[in-house]
């Protein structure tokens, strides 16, 4: 396969001197779509037609040397039946969109879309032709292998998703809808979206693949990936919010007004514990003046506006077991309700969890925290939550490529 793949690199944009594509590259490029289809024989799936086995006729796709259309078929084995649809004279150029949905058990298609009413597939049963429907797709079937790369844009089931939208714009580029410096330009800034991962940057990449004058085949991946982005980021905001409220927090109030909206921390740890920080006397430190089971803790007040709050969620006395039990299951509670790539830790403190949202000017730290007292076997451990607008720190938090690791194992 690798082979392969190398042949289809050097070949993609080679044309005749007739402007054709030459039958060595489709032959190779529809050899590695069979090949990538092949190591999913046998797999099962589930789709709105039902759950079955997929299997693959030895021949199942290719596009033919005398007509440049293609031919596609596919076996799918349910309970009680065991189907074989067979799609004929395709025009690869009809495509309008090459999709690759969200995984199901490591295992999915890549789905090739067409103008509505243009296919024809002919489904049979035992050797009979029982039905001819007229589906919107095709499918190819691939696994969520990365093929050892640690690059998203050359993981093996991208490279096949790849594969389909260049054999679809080389037939393009063949009948002159298209050009070559058209498809070098939208497939540099596709690998560089798969790469980078980003909500940011796929609305970027989305912006851009709108105002092409001919639509991009990546244009509804993209956007899929965007909106699952988008909502993924929503479900982050809706927590911070959520404790936000909870524990009585609202970014860029100044002293005063955060004191008239967090009532409880005014009278625990406002102008009791008062320390200047070191650009004093612009930033000011304060800090509980007693240690109780939950409830204020500290806060940081720059240039009068309230930039950090520590709440105490939970203190124990000589009790550590205790206190990792609560950090622990609160652990747990965040890998359920955030999605994993707003929660960020960091190397250098493996005692601290940080979560954050695009959308949002406030990040939150969750902390665990042990000091040894003078007495011997003495224990204090607490979890602490803290709320913080500090730009320096929510920024280094938004930004990718950063020392901080993504998740939580």
């Amino acid at each position: 396969m690798k082979r392969l793949l190398f042949s289809f690199t050097l070949s993609v944009f080679a044309l005749t001197a007739h402007g054709k594509v030459p039958y060595t590259t489709l032959d190779s490029l529809c050899t590695l779509i069979k090949a990538f289809q092949a190591n999913t024989e046998g797999r099962s799936h589930t789709d709105q037609s039902g759950h079955y086995q997929v299997s693959f006729p030895g021949d199942h796709f290719n596009v033919l040397s005398y007509n440049r259309l293609a031919y596609h078929a596919i076996c799918k084995k349910f309970d009680n039946k065991e189907l074989l649809l067979v799609t004929q004279n395709i025009d690869l150029t009809k495509v309008t969109a090459v999709v690759l949905p969200r995984f199901k058990n490591g295992f999915g298609p890549i789905e090739l879309w067409f103008p509505e009413g243009y296919l024809k597939t002919e489904v049979y049963e035992a050797g009979r032709l029982v039905t001819t429907t007229s589906p919107r797709l095709l499918e190819f079937f691939t696994t969520n292998d990365k093929g050892g790369a640690t690059d998203r844009k050359d993981y093996a089931y991208w490279k096949h998703y790849k594969t389909l939208a260049h054999l679809c714009h080389l037939m393009q580029m063949e009948k002159g809808l298209i050009d070559e410096e058209y498809v070098k330009k939208i497939d540099k800034r596709f690998n560089e979206f798969l790469t980078k991962q980003s909500y940011s940057f796929a609305e970027q990449v989305l912006s851009e693949y709108k105002q092409e004058k001919i639509v991009p085949l990546y244009l509804d991946e993209v956007r899929e990936t965007y909106e699952y982005y988008r909502n993924e980021d929503e479900k982050a905001l809706k927590f911070i919010d959520s404790l936000c409220l909870l524990y009585k927090f609202k970014p860029h109030l100044n002293e005063k007004a955060f004191g008239n909206y967090n009532t409880e921390a005014r009278e625990k740890v406002m102008y009791r514990n008062a320390y200047h920080l070191s650009n004093a006397p612009i930033s000011m430190y304060y800090a509980s003046s007693k240690r109780e089971k939950s409830g204020p803790w500290s806060m940081i007040v720059n240039n009068n506006i309230v930039t950090d709050y520590i709440y105490l969620l939970e203190y124990n006395f000589q009790n550590q077991y205790k206190t990792v039990n609560f950090y622990e299951a609160l652990v747990n509670q965040l890998k359920e309700k955030v999605p994993r790539q707003y929660i960020k830790t960091s190397p250098q403190l493996s005692n601290q969890i940080f979560v954050y949202a695009l959308g949002s000017p406030v990040a939150i730290i969750f902390e665990y925290k042990l000091v040894e007292g003078d007495r011997r076997f003495e224990k204090d451990t607490h979890v602490s939550l803290k709320f913080t607008t500090n730009e320096t720190h929510v920024k280094g938090l938004k930004q990718e490529g950063n020392f901080y690791k993504t998740g939580l194992d």
